[in-house]
């Protein structure tokens, strides 16, 4: 390998990395969220509960962060 393209791969090497740490973060944050609103949803009767945790994770499920994770090009990597 040339110093050229090793410079090249590296560059490459720390887009990437930034970009999962986004991802990373993101999805921290949306982990972050649900278990406080798991948390909070303890003090309610199981029945409520329930329904209340079907739309937590119906929310997590159609977040842009979640899906943008989830969804992408596996080939790609």
């Amino acid at each position: 390998m040339t110093v050229q393209e090793i410079e090249e791969e590296n560059a490459q090497t720390i887009n990437d990395l930034y970009r999962l740490l986004k991802k990373y973060s993101n999805l921290r944050g949306i982990v972050h969220g649900l278990q406080i609103a798991y948390t909070d949803a303890k003090v309610y009767p199981f029945i409520p509960r329930y329904n209340m945790l079907k739309d937590m994770i119906k929310c997590v499920l159609r977040d842009p962060s979640y899906m943008e994770v989830c969804h992408e090009d596996i080939s790609r990597t």
